[in-house]
């Protein structure tokens, strides 16, 4: 779900779908990035993390994508990027079995 408004002062409208986000399982833990065009997240069904992108802040989402480099047999969550895109932190069971957090360097790509 999103809600915006228009100013920092203003209030939300009502939360409304985002059916280019829909796929298997229940999307959830989005975090947007400070930029508001990456949008990360998890499916709790298989529990892989996700991103999708959009090119300005009017544009709809690009379609998920999951994090193949990141995500394991085991279940991811809680996805958070740095307010300087250079650190993505992510909690995995991938261990032992314990939720624990990890962090990875963030390497952007070309075009």
């Amino acid at each position: 779900m999103m809600a915006t408004r228009p100013t920092v002062s203003a209030e939300f409208s009502a939360p409304i779908r985002i059916p280019e986000l829909e796929g298997n399982g229940p999307t959830v833990d989005g975090c947007l990035t400070d930029d508001g065009l990456f949008l990360f997240f998890s499916r709790s069904d298989p529990g892989d993390l996700y991103v999708a992108q959009r090119l300005s802040l009017t544009s709809p989402f690009g379609p998920a994508v999951p994090l193949s480099e990141l995500n394991s047999t085991a279940l991811e969550s809680d996805p958070w990027m740095s307010p300087d895109q250079t650190e993505f932190y992510f909690a995995s069971e991938r261990d032992d079995g314990t939720l624990q957090i990890y962090v990875s360097a963030v390497h952007r790509r070309g075009p």
